[in-house]
């Protein structure tokens, strides 16, 4: 995965979704990233002090339903679950599709570990759908021979658009196509809910070890 720097303003794309002179550039998107690479030492530093200083914290005592009164638990808690949450765009295995642009046959992600590169020739192109608060949440799996990307926002609604120009997808609204990109939308959940409880088991340890309470 090659260092996320912005093309130079000369880049031009070729293929659907010909992105302007510096895709994937815009500024909210850039503190996003860099708001996500941020997020991922600050947690680990976060989860491994609550685990070190245990004796000190829970001098202050628990509250009425058990939880710690110091800051420092809670907060390790609430970045854990900002990392679960968030964790297939935090881990660079999912991209905005705004971040994302087309150079030739190769598809170029911005992520926040850097660009993610995959050459569709050959790739295998897997359309999903999921509930969204007003809309159908639409993204796809795009697994080429040596990387793969998740083309999704983290917030975005809608995005189909934007995701069949860039791999150049025609209109899919046969029922049983429909039903298996609602079927694939579920495990894709059912993957994410199980990323985020593994990781906020793991970052809940040092809070709720049975030998803290």
């Amino acid at each position: 995965m090659e260092p996320d720097v912005a093309p130079a303003a000369r880049h031009r794309a070729t293929g659907p979704g010909v992105p302007p002179a510096t895709p994937g550039a815009s500024p909210l998107l850039s503190i996003g990233l860099w708001a996500g690479r941020g997020l991922l030492p600050v947690a680990a530093v976060a989860v491994a002090w609550t685990a070190l200083t245990t004796d000190q914290w829970t001098r202050q005592g628990f509250d009425g339903d058990g939880s710690p009164i110091a800051w420092l638990p809670n907060a390790a808690l609430v970045l854990t679950m900002a990392v679960g949450v968030g964790w297939p765009w935090l881990l660079g295995l999912a991209a905005p599709p705004d971040a994302c642009w087309r150079d030739g046959e190769r598809l170029v992600a911005r992520t926040v570990l850097g660009r993610r590169r995959v050459d569709l020739r050959g790739a295998r192109v897997v359309p999903f759908r999921m509930f969204g608060r007003a809309e159908s949440v639409h993204g796809t799996l795009v697994l080429g021979r040596r990387s793969l990307v998740v083309l999704l926002g983290p917030v975005a609604e809608g995005r189909r658009t934007r995701i069949d120009h860039l791999l150049g997808l025609t209109e899919r609204d046969r029922f049983r196509q429909v039903l298996v990109e609602w079927l694939l939308g579920i495990l894709f959940g059912a993957a994410h809910l199980g990323g985020f409880a593994i990781v906020f088991l793991a970052g809940s340890l040092p809070v709720f070890d049975p030998a803290v309470a």
